[in-house]
């Protein structure tokens, strides 16, 4: 087992090495049957926040608000379709990752 361990740690380090370079290099990557998928972040809009900034008729306020008064962002905004200039403001990107695998 202290093998098991001691290769563990080696795969571990070099699985990283290669993550960071992948990273680095922004895509994806295959050398033999070794894959390094890159994936960019996610993004995640504040819906709430785009409606504040656009002009919203009232008529579609009240179509996506509920009766407790709580109103759904996300389809308001997609409703209105507002400009890529104000749905830029409002975007978070998450971190990018790697995922390897071996391929058959």
């Amino acid at each position: 087992m202290a093998r098991w361990e001691e290769l563990k740690l080696e795969i571990s380090k070099l699985e990283a090495e290669i993550k960071k370079e992948v990273l680095s290099l922004g895509k994806t990557q295959q050398v033999g049957n070794v894959k390094a998928s890159f994936a960019n972040g996610r993004k995640t809009y504040n819906y709430e926040g785009i409606a504040k900034v656009i002009d919203v008729p009232p008529e579609v306020m009240d179509a996506h608000t509920q009766t407790k008064q709580i109103t759904d962002w996300t389809k308001l905004v997609k409703e209105l379709s507002p400009p890529e200039d104000i749905m830029s403001q409002f975007v978070k990107v998450g971190n990018p990752s790697v995922s390897l695998s071996v391929i058959a």
